[in-house]
């Protein structure tokens, strides 16, 4: 059973979900120290913002296969060290995209009418009413820089109290905009027609208040955190909320069991939703992509075993219905194929692409939306030989090697041999593995002409030893022959 830490607090309803998904240990306000001698036995980490999961921990996390955050933000979270070792981070965006956007639609009112100010005058005794005229957000323009989850939710408030929207974001389609009702600017042209909008610089912002060229600012999230002694907070027009945008009750319990899920999801060998470090495919892509998956690993990997050498270069081709989807894990397990029976680095979605960049292995994909044989086909091709395959009733089958037509289920142990097409050959490699008990479960024979090149695949219920495999080899007119084992892919 695998084994959780949950180091930060985390609402019931996520516990209750991890615990379905194995035994959870929950500890509190760790020191990094700590959490390095305890998380070698884990095999998830859950956190939220007050745990920091550096590099060292995530060095120390021999069993670590994915760090969960509840929450929106990574910055404690050592990314890119949980990459470069293949563990996924996951977080939880959805669960609290209305409690953020409701925040900034309490804050913009909290600036328009003085209400922090107002409150502090009136506790401290004083009636001065002349002192905090507010601006009314009707009819006001609000800038939106980026119209992601949050974004399009501030949005579509702003609209429902009658104000009009623009909004920055280089990678949104004006499909996505005007579904909004919201028109997409440059952000100098936001910044100059806006009447209220979202500024990330401090510095900036701080000389912009003290300038007057801003009326006043809100803000809920500091470069360094808790501020301490930070200028903005002197200033009478600057309100400041502790990062508690996500702070409702129904987000904290949303956050937790969404966290948990994508987690579960990651133990149970899927990919989340929701991964920082990994293509994020919808539920429907991934069922349809994952038989292809599993059919690319194996044709790497049966490359590998079957022409071994020096990898430079994996070329991919892929053909037919296939070539309209997104491949990125179809090549992330390529990669893993051909190198994991070479490492002992975890390889996975998360960091294929970056090991085999590390090992100077050069990635070339193909697309063609075609094929006149199968609706989709992979071939994996390296050092000038090829093997495809394709799926067929959900199972992966190798179709082709090199230029012999093949029909194979590539998982098992097999033999490969090249030999000349001539009377005997075939005979006396099954009385060899006849003389050592090994057993043929199946045979598959293909030659390029007749008396020409053969090649034949035999499928054996055993596994074959070294010194049989070298009387095979002896056998006349044998060229080339090798022992493959293909087992099921392990957990992505």
């Amino acid at each position: 059973m695998a084994k959780i830490l949950v180091a930060d607090p985390l609402a019931e309803d996520g516990l209750e979900r991890l615990r379905r998904a194995g035994e959870v240990t929950v500890v509190s306000k760790l020191a990094e120290a700590d959490l390095i001698l305890q998380i070698p036995e884990f095999d998830a980490l859950v956190v939220r913002s007050e745990t920091r999961v550096t590099a060292s921990v995530i060095e120390a996390g021999r069993r670590l296969r994915v760090v969960g955050r509840a929450g929106v933000g990574v910055d404690n979270i050592d990314v890119p060290a949980a990459t470069r070792k293949g563990i996924l981070v996951v977080n939880a965006p959805r669960g609290n995209i209305v409690a953020a956007a409701e925040h900034t639609v309490a804050l913009l009112f909290a600036l328009a009418r003085w209400v922090p100010q107002a409150d502090a005058s009136v506790k401290r005794g004083e009636w001065t009413r002349a002192k905090f005229v507010g601006t009314e957000i009707r009819g006001k323009t609000l800038g939106v820089i980026g119209l992601g989850n949050v974004g399009s939710e501030v949005a579509k408030r702003a609209h429902g109290i009658e104000m009009d929207v623009i909004a920055f974001d280089p990678v949104v389609a004006v499909e996505r905009a005007e579904l909004f009702n919201v028109e997409l600017v440059t952000l100098e042209d936001l910044l100059r027609r806006a009447d209220c909008g979202g500024i990330v610089d401090e510095a900036a912002l701080l000389a912009a208040l003290q300038a007057g060229r801003l009326a006043a600012a809100a803000a809920d999230v500091f470069e360094q955190e808790p501020p301490g002694e930070n200028p903005l907070l002197t200033l009478p027009n600057f309100v400041a909320t502790p990062h508690i945008g996500a702070s409702t009750a129904e987000a904290q319990v949303s956050v937790a069991f969404d966290v948990a899920e994508e987690v579960a999801a990651v133990l149970a060998g899927d990919l989340p939703r929701f991964a920082v470090n990994a293509p994020a495919l919808p539920p429907e892509e991934l069922a349809y992509l994952r038989p292809f998956a599993s059919l690319t690993e194996r044709l790497a990997a049966l490359h590998a075993q079957l022409f071994g050498g020096r990898v430079s270069a994996i070329e991919l081709d892929f053909e037919g219905e296939l070539a309209e989807h997104d491949v990125n894990l179809l090549v992330a397990s390529a990669i893993k194929g051909v190198l994991q029976t070479f490492t002992e680095e975890r390889i996975n979605a998360v960091n294929a692409r970056l090991i085999a960049g590390n090992r100077g292995i050069k990635l070339v994909e193909r697309r063609s939306r075609s094929h006149s044989s199968y609706a989709s086909l992979v071939t994996v091709r390296m050092q000038e030989h090829e093997i495809a395959g394709t799926v067929l009733m959900g199972e992966p089958r190798a179709v082709r090697i090199d230029s012999f037509r093949v029909d194979l289920v590539p998982e098992g142990r097999f033999l490969v041999s090249r030999h000349e097409d001539r009377p005997g050959v075939v005979g006396r490699v099954g009385s060899i593995l006849g003389e050592h008990d090994v057993n043929i479960a199946s045979m598959q024979v293909g030659r390029d002409a007749p008396r020409g090149n053969a090649m034949m695949i035999l499928a054996v219920d055993d596994r074959v030893a070294s010194d049989v495999l070298d009387r095979l080899r002896e056998v006349g007119g044998m060229s080339d022959l090798r022992y493959v084992e293909l087992g099921a892919e392990s957990d992505s």
